[in-house]
């Protein structure tokens, strides 16, 4: 975020606010920007954004190829879409009003980076994940289809044979995607051992105070999904609403 120095008619100013989920153990308070809010000629930004085509798998199938590995491995991407810049062309579409202090004067912003909320933002990280792959991926060619073919967005979702391979896909993945600035966080499998060493590696990018998010006994939360890790089960959650039944009455 950068002050504005100039004013533009073209410029679009963009609702904000918090969102604070409790049950997060790193990023408790989220800003929320409101790219569909429409203006006084009626459009939104949202509305003149391209959307861009889909370039991961449907989630149903992410989900069912996961559990097709005998030691399912999963991590997320730290703030993925704040390790993106949009061109300096556009970032007078993303721009903010903000005060540090409710007695201090209102001073106008522009977002530098890809922003949450607006309708293109989902496609631009992905093509920027998959073209590390593309620059950096010739050194590591049994990464590749990982990065392409085993991400929803900022989830990985991979598995593999063995402590020995699920280890390999940590070390090689993380030092392929920090080529692209992208920096892997809460590391864990449905495997003991390799979430012990994972955990004791240096590289694991968990700081201390997050690793209570990483228990071995723990279920966790994994694209909406509730995954028990001990006993390597997905659990649904899901209100069932029965609508009384009239029968008739006999004779």
């Amino acid at each position: 975020m950068v002050p504005v120095h100039d004013d533009k008619p073209t410029a679009v100013y963009l609702p904000h606010h918090a969102v604070v989920r409790e049950d997060k153990t790193t990023t408790k308070v989220r800003v929320v920007f409101d790219a569909s809010m429409k203006g006084a000629n009626g459009v939104s930004l949202n509305d003149d954004l391209m959307v861009g085509p889909p370039l991961q798998p449907p989630l149903r199938h992410l989900i069912m190829a996961w559990r097709m590995h005998p030691i399912s491995l999963s991590a997320d991407i730290v703030k993925m879409y704040r390790q993106i810049k949009i061109s300096p062309m556009h970032t007078d579409f993303q721009r903010v009003v903000w005060r540090d202090d409710p007695a201090a004067e209102i001073k106008e912003y522009k977002l530098v980076r890809v922003t949450f909320g607006t309708a293109s933002a989902p496609y631009l990280a992905v093509k920027c994940l998959q073209q590390v792959a593309v620059d950096e991926g010739q050194n590591y060619p049994e990464i590749v289809n990982t990065i392409k073919r085993e991400f929803y967005v900022d989830d990985l979702m991979t598995g593999c044979q063995t402590v020995e391979e699920g280890f390999h896909i940590f070390e090689k993945l993380t030092e392929l995607l920090s080529k692209g600035q992208f920096q892997l966080q809460k590391w864990v499998s449905s495997c003991d051992k390799l979430n012990k060493r994972i955990q004791a590696c240096s590289g694991t990018n968990i700081p201390p105070e997050e690793k209570k998010d990483i228990k071995l006994d723990s279920v966790m939360k994994i694209l909406g999904i509730s995954w028990d890790l001990e006993n390597d089960e997905l659990n649904i959650q899901y209100n069932l609403i029965l609508n009384k039944l009239q029968l008739p009455r006999d004779g």
